[in-house]
């Protein structure tokens, strides 16, 4: 493993460019401006996470919340990785097994729903989540799941919204009663995010900030015809975002299952 920084701003760095729930980020305008990716910065972080966990040719990865498919393609043809994406959304995955050609092998896709996992113990060597954790109820059930389908020492790879202490109220006021689902809507301090994972089986070793990605995003939804117009949710907190009051985070966090 090699020596990363605990935490450090993601500004000095130039090596990266950038269903059956209604979640907002999965609807047509949001794609529209998102990608199929579906999460700031697209693919850059999933490619910088591959380099810091050092996984060789052919291990077991789960994707945690697939959607399109975009990651698990991505880590099997440039990393020849073996890639199980899981999903609860049936379109999605069916959308992501349209892109396969008929002989395509090294991506299984499964439906089922977070934070149930019908695994076997020990089946991954790496998990990657990106933009899902935030969007679930229990986290630490998940998070349990997560380290009982890890091999010893295997990897767990999150992406994912933050929010300062003091916002969080303002997170719940902004969401309460809303028909839909935004990454925002569960998305905790920094301090809770490390808690809950250094609680549920992991030790982090890698963290980075990547905040710029997400205010890249939020200008790009603002000036999109028909995303936040159309959002009530997403246009109440795009409007608090561009006035400063509310400030959420975006970060990477890369953590080992305790052997």
């Amino acid at each position: 493993m090699r020596s990363f920084p605990l935490f450090s701003r993601a500004a000095t760095r130039t090596r990266l460019t950038g269903g059956n729930i209604p979640y907002l980020f999965r609807q047509k305008g949001m794609i529209s401006v998102n990608g199929s990716t579906l999460r700031p910065g697209g693919l850059s972080l999933t490619a910088s996470a591959v380099e810091i966990c050092g996984f060789e040719r052919g291990a077991a990865i789960l994707d945690a919340g697939c959607g399109f498919g975009m990651t698990g393609r991505y880590l099997r043809d440039v990393h020849g990785l073996a890639v199980t994406g899981l999903d609860t959304d049936s379109a999605m995955l069916q959308a992501a097994g349209e892109k396969e050609s008929p002989k395509g092998e090294g991506i299984t896709y499964c439906q089922g729903r977070l934070p149930a996992l019908g695994f076997a113990e020990k089946s991954f060597n790496g998990i990657f989540c990106e933009c899902v954790l935030s969007q679930l109820d229990d986290k630490a059930a998940c998070l349990e799941e997560f380290a009982r389908v890890l091999q010893p020492a295997g990897m767990l790879v999150i992406t994912d919204l933050y929010v300062p202490m003091c916002y969080t109220g303002m997170i719940r006021g902004l969401t309460q009663g809303a028909n839909e689902e935004t990454c925002l809507s569960g998305a905790l301090s920094m301090v809770e995010l490390i808690r809950l994972i250094d609680e549920n089986g992991f030790q982090i070793e890698f963290m980075e900030d990547y905040t710029p990605l997400l205010k890249q995003l939020y200008g790009h939804m603002i000036f999109e015809p028909g995303v936040t117009a159309a959002q009530p949710v997403l246009s109440a907190a795009a409007d608090a975002f561009r006035k400063g009051r509310l400030k959420p985070g975006y970060c990477i966090i890369i953590a080992r299952r305790y052997s």
